[in-house]
């Protein structure tokens, strides 16, 4: 196979390189996503349950947190203790946070979770801690699943054009197709990045997010209804296409 940027056929391959890519790019963020859905609801819970002073109800304080953040294209969840010390300048309680460690054979979080929880949430924290390992492990896979796609298009020599979205004229009407579906879920869980479909599909539609680099003033429901509309289309399309 001759592969060049004007092989028709290098521009195919290319494409379902790309196609996959940003496959494996929206599953990361659909993981991101709930591993700080989880996280938020976890340190919200538990809002109610700070005092000033520790050491006045200790059932109704816990020191845990979480830090949920993207690392070289990986989600990353760590737990975190919060250590007090009486500071010898001010003499006031000042608090830290360190990251736990992981121990054991499987270099789990679990027994150090055990120590480090208190009683009325060590069902909850262990419970949690299981999502967050299967999260973990399905990004793991994912990034390595993207690195062999990446090894397997240099091993045969198919580099993705450079050219391949702006000239997307010369790919498949297929691919075209695929690639708007693909950037219509990623506009979605960019402007919405927390919302359930369910709500959505009814017509509940939050306001959308701040860091998304869309104005807030945008009509919410206008925008998606209008990518509904868009997704319905491509749906049709596919339907009269590749009906035959």
């Amino acid at each position: 196979m001759q592969n060049g940027h004007n092989d028709p056929w290098a521009k195919l391959v290319g494409g379902m390189f790309v196609q996959q890519a940003v496959q494996y790019d929206l599953l990361q963020n659909i993981l991101y996503q709930e591993a700080k859905k989880l996280a938020g609801e976890f340190m919200a819970r538990r809002a109610g349950h700070y005092i000033r002073e520790a050491e006045s109800d200790d059932e109704k304080w816990s020191d845990l947190s979480l830090q949920v953040k993207m690392f070289r294209g990986t989600v990353v969840i760590h737990w975190r203790k919060r250590q007090w010390y009486k500071s010898t300048k001010t003499n006031k309680r000042t608090m830290i946070a360190n990251h736990l460690k992981r121990a054991g054979v499987g270099k789990s979080y679990l027994k150090t979770l055990k120590a480090a929880a208190k009683s009325w949430e060590q069902e909850e924290v262990l419970s949690l801690e299981e999502t967050f390992e299967q999260i973990r492990t399905t990004s793991s896979g994912l990034s390595r699943a993207k690195k062999h796609l990446t090894k397997l298009a240099s091993q045969i020599g198919q580099t993705v054009p450079n050219d391949f979205i702006q000239r997307n004229q010369e790919e498949s009407a297929q691919v075209t197709l695929e690639r708007i579906q693909n950037l219509t879920t990623i506009l979605q869980g960019k402007l919405w990045p927390n919302a359930r479909q369910e709500d959505m599909d009814v017509g509940f539609v939050p306001i959308i997010d701040e860091q998304s680099g869309v104005s807030r003033q945008v009509d919410s429901a206008a925008a998606n209804a209008a990518i509904r509309e868009v997704v319905a289309s491509i749906h049709k399309l596919s339907g009269i296409l590749y009906q035959f």
